[in-house]
């Protein structure tokens, strides 16, 4: 199995801690295991004969008549060109391959989320995806707990990136997070790991589209 757990719907909690369940049809779905799942993904691609170029680093763009047509690679055997006719940049927001083939990949802070998550265990997990909004607790924001498995939960926030201790804000969004401390989901539950990704003091800003 390349996901980690099939869920059934959603649970939605209001600032005042009041729930909504949305089950339907186009409400399933699975919370996938990534290490796993991209890992699935790149033997697939390769048995379709994909080239893969382990420890390699894009460093430039290459472009034929104002269009991309290549990117140049820099490798542990040294730098090479390879041509494309299709050019797919995967880095995420800000893109620098982007920028250089002349899109504005530029985000204002505004447009920017600040993020935190912890992997944890012994959680009361059920099968649905739980979010929790207010302005208190996230702003411009939510607490998610995605399972992926029996006792075992993805358990983050997003705020406003203008919201981070970088904006001035007494907290950051882990302290949030674990102020939230709901007590069905943090009672007993053990940390796994920890991923921040924060414009305050956690980290670097990251987009959170999510998850």
């Amino acid at each position: 199995q390349d996901y980690a757990c099939e869920i059934k719907g959603i649970k939605v909690f209001s600032p005042n801690n009041k729930s909504l369940i949305l089950q339907t049809p186009q409400s399933k779905g699975y919370v996938l295991e990534r290490k796993i799942f991209d890992k699935e993904m790149a033997i697939n691609a390769a048995r379709d004969g994909a080239h893969f170029l382990p420890f390699s680093l894009v460093t430039d763009l290459i472009q034929k008549d104002k269009k991309p047509s290549g990117v140049k690679v820099k490798t542990p055997e040294g730098e090479i060109e390879v041509s494309c006719d299709l050019l797919v940049c995967a880095e995420g927001m800000e893109s620098k391959m982007a920028r250089k083939a002349g899109f504005a990949a530029l985000s204002r802070a505004t447009d920017v989320d600040t993020c935190y998550e912890y992997e944890m265990a012994n959680v009361q997990c059920e099968d649905l995806i739980e979010v929790f909004f207010g302005n208190k607790l996230a702003p411009r924001g939510y607490v998610w707990v995605f399972p992926k498995g029996k006792d075992v939960a993805n358990i983050g926030i997003g705020v406003g990136g203008a919201t981070g201790v970088a904006a001035g804000a007494a907290v950051g969004p882990r302290q949030r997070l674990v102020h939230h401390a709901d007590a069905r989901v943090f009672l007993h539950a053990q940390f796994l790991v920890g991923d921040g990704q924060s414009g305050g003091e956690e980290g670097a800003e990251s987009a959170h589209g999510q998850q």
